[in-house]
């Protein structure tokens, strides 16, 4: 990508990116009736995937612009504990419960992060 779009900054290269994401998508959500998505639900769930795809792409370009301006070593490994930060939005607001040895994979993980960035 860098190599043939090279010209484009990161903020638009990225927006194009993910807009043409969509609309490839959009006409198989259209073409499956409920196979995809239920029809009860279609357009909450459309309304769902534009939210996820904008904060997608607002995530990329922020790190992109963070590997730009930081040391690329400390930048990347922090942005590779994202599960750190959904996990408790999961468990909070989406009441999703956890076995005794997801838990250990959480600690362990938790842990890991901690020691590298130490």
């Amino acid at each position: 990508m860098k190599r043939w779009f090279a010209d484009y900054s990161s903020p638009v290269f990225l927006s194009i990116t993910y807009a043409l994401s969509v609309v490839l998508y959009l006409p198989v959500v259209v073409a499956s009736d409920t196979l995809f998505l239920p029809v009860s639900n279609r357009a909450e769930v459309l309304r769902s995937i534009f939210v996820v795809t904008a904060l997608t792409t607002l995530a990329m370009v922020l790190l992109f612009r963070a590997i730009r301006i930081g040391e690329v070593s400390y930048v990347l490994s922090i942005s590779k504990i994202i599960p750190v930060f959904v996990l408790p939005l999961e468990v909070g607001l989406l009441r999703q419960q956890l076995s005794v040895l997801q838990i250990g994979g959480v600690v362990v993980a938790t842990v890991a992060i901690y020691v590298a960035n130490w």
